[in-house]
């Protein structure tokens, strides 16, 4: 489907303030750049990037303005977004490329994007044609190819409780472009059991086992809030009120839970040996007791084990 309108500016840490222009770009170029929107859309279809919502709604209208304005207006929203993007950076942030675009992806449908593509200082090779041979070529200055994106974004987004998909591939250095979009990411709901039993174990490391059991009982997704006020009994009110308080205070908050698709696990460790299965199959099965000054695990299986050696 056609790119209407590209923009773009360069990004330098500690440099010039960026300034975006409208950009004519080849069908070469207007493939590459739908192919990172392409990469990051499927991403998140993939369930690998977390939902997104914008923290304010003039964050949103910038978006908007990307989708449905007149060429000046897009400009414009483009360079507010390149311009708080450069202040986000600081001297560990990469130089390179802030890129709006606008695709239209059928007859009445439009998607943006918003792309931080950066330089790489590694030098690459690529084929050339000389006459009837291929000859190597030095490459600099290669910017991040297709699948190796850090730092994107796409608007709209299909995925419900979402309204953005931000690519993060690199969690911890994709954090000031996600300050610039002023845009929250959520805990996806598999992943976010893990954090869940993380944070009562540091609150309450004596409920944990009962905290299992309870989440292996869930056959639905659920709020943490709606899970303890179902287990009234798991918590006491002092220890439920500070569980959700971090729940709700980490960098990706914590708003459902989704026990179908992340089961909790159990792992046991000793002189070196890893023990590690579903949460209720280790309980079913794994017995730990002390002989003496020593310990011994027994594990029950109703099936020869394999061996190998790695």
């Amino acid at each position: 489907m056609p790119v209407e309108l590209v923009g773009y500016g360069f990004l330098q840490p500690g440099g010039k303030a960026p300034v975006c222009h409208l950009h004519k770009v080849s069908a070469e170029v207007a493939g590459y750049l739908v192919d990172h929107i392409n990469d990051l859309t499927r991403r998140a279809t993939a369930s690998d990037a977390a939902p997104a919502r914008f923290r304010r709604q003039p964050a949103r209208d910038r978006f908007e303005s990307l989708t449905s304005g007149n060429d000046k207006t897009f400009l414009d929203a483009a360079q507010q977004l390149a311009t708080s993007l450069h202040t986000a950076m600081d001297q560990r942030s990469k130089r390179g490329f802030f890129v709006a675009i606008r695709e239209r992806t059928g007859r009445s449908q439009i998607r943006v994007a918003a792309l931080k593509l950066d330089v790489h200082d590694e030098h690459a090779a690529a084929a050339r044609q000389v006459g009837d041979e291929l000859e190597l070529e030095a490459v600099q200055d290669l910017l991040d190819i297709p699948g190796e994106l850090q730092k994107g974004a796409v608007y709209p987004d299909d995925r419900p409780h979402s309204e953005v998909i931000i690519g993060d591939k690199f969690e911890r250095t994709a954090l000031y472009f996600l300050r610039a979009l002023e845009v929250q990411q959520i805990e996806n709901a598999a992943p976010a059991v893990t954090a869940l039993i993380q944070v009562v174990g540091d609150v309450a490391p004596e409920r944990l086992d009962r905290l299992v059991a309870a989440i292996e009982r869930l056959e639905e997704p659920i709020s943490p809030t709606a899970f303890l006020d179902a287990e009234p009994d798991l918590l006491p009110p002092e220890m439920r009120t500070a569980v959700l308080e971090r729940l709700a205070e980490r960098q990706r908050p914590i708003e459902e839970i989704d026990p179908r698709r992340h089961p909790p696990r159990r792992v046991l460790r000793a002189s070196g040996i890893r023990i590690e299965g579903l949460a209720s199959d280790v309980n079913q099965r794994v017995r730990v007791e002390r002989q003496g000054d020593a310990w011994v695990i027994t594990i029950r299986v109703n099936e020869e084990p394999e061996v190998s050696y790695k």
